[in-house]
């Protein structure tokens, strides 16, 4: 990055990284206004061919397209679509006006069936369509000079971002940031003090903080505490430089589960839904999808078998234990793509318990010719579709581990453990094999607790784009 903190002539001071969101923001709120005022010009010359062309030609046209213009403005206002925070991010800054633009259609919807309005329903469509099109392409011409002008510009101060951690948290942090924001600060790190009471820590955050003139504040700390520093930060008066302070919770995962109660400091920690009445609903997808699969793969499965028979010796099937729903054993069975002892020098090849290296499992000797191929697009894993069909198995969900594994698994990881385990799931779309051992359980966990039936629907479709990537396979 360069930056050298130069005085910008031309408004005669040094432009900050809170000054140009703020212009940025500016910026968002002229450009949704302008296209929200002049959509009904475009959308009349797209519906009648002249821009000031209207349907009925009387008054309560005037009226509808005024309140129409009106909602929208309301809507993206009640969205925070105009709100600082999110401006600076890559996906936040299109989230609310798509908000909006839900909020729009279901007012206007009511309204119209209502009061019977009588207006062309082809406009109204063109309008709000044009509409959302137009206001998301400017914000992401709006974000992207935004991040140069971060990144780039010689006349922007150093961005500083105070982060507040874990020794070992602390790269995990900047690189997260990174790639959330695409923006690179100069982070300074500060140890998290627990042996201080949160209200002096909190204060020395303060002071460090004005120290540093930083414009961004990124607090991690343990759940026994973080409440307590949290607020003992956020009650000091907001110095003008610090654009924002981002907490991150050690009970994120939990976030879907907690419902308020009669006290607002209270909450519910309701069972996960992976196991509740909706349960149903993933078994009957496991059913309907497997079968098909089945019918669809059986020619294949034929050519493969021949092919593993013919060019290794062994069996065309990989029969093992493996660890399944609440820890019991599971037979675990796939397409034999290594060597017929291959799991007596496992620990030969890969070393003993849990293996991190990708270039490990990419290099492992054990791997027959056909085995390589397989692993490449997974079609080693097809005949676990029988597995999802008997139901030991669920199409989604934490990938099956070996029993020696379990020594790896977290104590706070044991929950991935109620659901079954999953022919794809969130590792599986990160990077497969070059995903962490730690971070595939977080993964686990965030699946069980945040599991939706549309959220499976989406993990299988981008199973296939990660599979025709070939991205992590091993």
């Amino acid at each position: 990055m360069k930056r050298n903190g130069i005085k910008n002539a031309a408004i005669g001071k040094t432009l900050t990284y809170t000054s140009l969101l703020r212009a940025t923001r500016k910026g968002v709120v002229i450009s949704d206004i302008l296209i929200v005022g002049l959509s009904p010009l475009f959308t009349n010359a797209i519906k009648w061919h002249n821009v000031f062309a209207l349907e009925n030609r009387n008054l309560k046209d005037f009226i509808f397209i005024l309140l129409l213009c009106l909602l929208w403005c309301f809507a993206l206002s009640q969205s925070n679509a105009w709100d600082s925070a999110g401006l600076d991010n890559r996906y936040d800054i299109y989230r609310a006006p798509l908000l909006a633009a839900g909020k729009v259609i279901l007012t206007f919807s009511t309204f119209a069936y209502i009061f019977r309005f009588p207006f062309s329903r082809e406009w109204v469509l063109i309008q709000i369509i044009g509409t959302i099109s137009t206001v998301i392409i400017s914000r992401g011409l709006i974000n992207a000079n935004f991040r140069t002008s971060v990144n780039y510009s010689e006349n922007l101060k150093p961005l500083t971002y105070l982060i507040v951690s874990c020794d070992s948290e602390f790269q995990e942090i900047c690189d997260q940031f990174i790639s959330k924001y695409e923006i690179r600060p100069d982070f300074v790190h500060m140890k998290f003090d627990g042996r201080i009471s949160p209200k002096q820590l909190g204060l020395k955050i303060y002071k460090k903080t004005v120290e540093l003139q930083a414009e961004g504040l990124i607090l991690k700390s343990d759940a026994t505490s973080a409440d307590r520093v949290l607020k003992s930060v956020q009650h000091l008066r907001q110095p003008k430089h610090l654009a924002e302070i981002i907490y991150i919770s050690e009970l994120d995962l939990l976030i879907h589960r907690m419902q308020p109660i009669d006290q607002n400091n209270w909450f519910r920690l309701s069972k996960a839904k992976l196991v509740e009445s909706q349960s149903f609903i993933k078994r009957a997808l496991d059913i309907t999808l497997s079968l098909f699969a089945i019918i669809l793969l059986a020619p294949l499965f034929i050519i493969i078998a021949l092919l593993i028979k013919t060019t290794s010796k062994g069996p065309v099937f990989y029969v093992s234990k493996r660890v399944g729903r609440f820890n019991k054993p599971l037979t675990f069975i796939k397409f034999r793509t290594m060597i017929e002892s291959a799991d007596a020098q496992r620990a030969q090849a890969l070393g003993a318990g849990v293996n991190e290296n990708l270039d490990d499992y990419t290099q492992d000797y054990r791997i027959t010719p056909i085995g390589k191929f397989l692993r490449r697009w997974s079609i080693d894993e097809t005949p676990q579709f029988f597995h999802v069909l008997m139901g030991t198995m669920s199409l989604v969900g934490p990938r099956p581990i070996l029993f020696e594994e379990l020594v790896g698994v977290p104590s706070d990881s044991s929950l991935r453990f109620i659901a079954k385990p999953g022919l794809t799931g969130i590792w599986q779309i990160s990077g497969r094999k070059s995903v962490l051992w730690e971070d595939r359980m977080k993964q686990d966990i965030q699946y069980v607790d945040s599991w939706t039936f549309l959220g499976d629907i989406r993990l299988i479709i981008k199973t296939f784009a990660t599979v025709i990537s070939g991205h992590g396979a091993a």
